[in-house]
This record gives structure tokens, sequence and C-alpha cells, in this order.
């Protein structure tokens, strides 16, 4: 398993690894036990319905990093898998990409999504060398765009009706990012 970073917050040992089926266990259990909440922000959480279905996300993300289109790691707190962080949209030709990640509600408030952003964007700037960072949150998710702005991220602009979810068009909140360089 490959650490890509890991810190500490507390009483806490944060680590973000690149992902591992060893964690499709603990992982689908904290989309199920956080379902609800996670399926209020995320469409894709009423999709994964079995620990096969988290294998094959996996997978997937395994092969995302491998061809250089995504930056995923699996979260882990003490050795328990609670989350995942990534960079999306990747595009070294125009230097950006976007931030999205998840926590189990056992771990909020204790900052640590707020630090794995911090550390991802760490990583964006200095070795993937990209210039802008973006976080784009549903506008009424209070607590991401708390934390983007707890990392300095600004506000740029809002989506108008950019998703469709549940038959209902959501607007989304852009937070920008510009590389020190």
């Amino acid at each position: 398993m490959f650490t890509l970073t890991k810190f500490q917050m507390k009483n806490d040992n944060v680590r973000l690894i690149f992902p591992d089926i060893h964690y499709a266990g603990e992982l689908y259990e904290e989309i199920e036990n956080n379902r609800i909440r996670l399926a209020r922000w995320f469409p894709w959480a009423d999709k994964v319905t079995s620990i096969d279905d988290e294998i094959e996300n996996i997978k997937t993300a395994r092969k995302n990093n491998a061809e250089s289109t995504a930056l995923i790691a699996t979260i882990l707190v003490n050795n328990k898998a609670v989350g995942v962080i990534d960079l999306h949209n990747i595009n070294q030709t125009n230097k950006h990409a976007e931030i999205g990640y998840w926590i189990s509600q056992s771990a909020q408030g204790r900052g640590i999504i707020t630090e794995c952003v911090n550390k991802i964007s760490a990583i964006a700037f200095t070795e993937l060398k990209l210039h802008k960072l973006s976080i784009l949150v549903e506008s009424e998710n209070r607590k991401s765009c708390a934390v983007a702005k707890r990392v300095g991220f600004q506000y740029e602009a809002t989506l108008k009706e950019h998703k469709l979810y549940k038959n209902s068009f959501k607007d989304y909140l852009v937070y920008s990012k510009f590389s020190n360089k």
C-alpha cells in the first residue's frame, strides 16, 4: 500500500493512501452508515449497494491514478478507512483540477478533511505543477463551503442549475485557489 502523505491531528494518525481493495469493506460500511447524509450531496452514494460495488470503485480509482486522469486517495484515521479525497478533471494543458472529498460523520468536526484538502492541494501545486484548483460545492452544503474557505479557496462563481439531482436542478458554488508561483 502506497502512502501519499501522513499527518497527526491531536490523537488521530491520518494517512492518505492509494486505493486498496483491502479497505473495501470498511469504506462500504462507512457509506452504508452514512448513506442518507452522503446521498444528499453525492448521487453515487445510492449506487454503492454492496462491497462488490466498492471493490469496482477502487479498481476504477487505481486505473485513473495509473493513467494520471485523477489522483484518488483513501483517508485512513488510526488505520481505519473513513473517506476519500481526490483530484479529478485534471487538465495538464491548462494546469487545473478539481478537488472532491467525503468523510464519515464519525470523523467530522476534528479538522481532518480540512487538513486533507491542504495536503492534496500542496501535492497538486508542488508535485503536479498545477496552477489552479477548484472545489465545486452544492450551494446548500454549508459544511463543505466552510472547508473551502478555511483552506484559503476564494468564492469565484455560482453555476446556476448546474446539476440535475432527484428531479431538481441544483446550484453549485465554485471556490478556487491558485498556486503561489
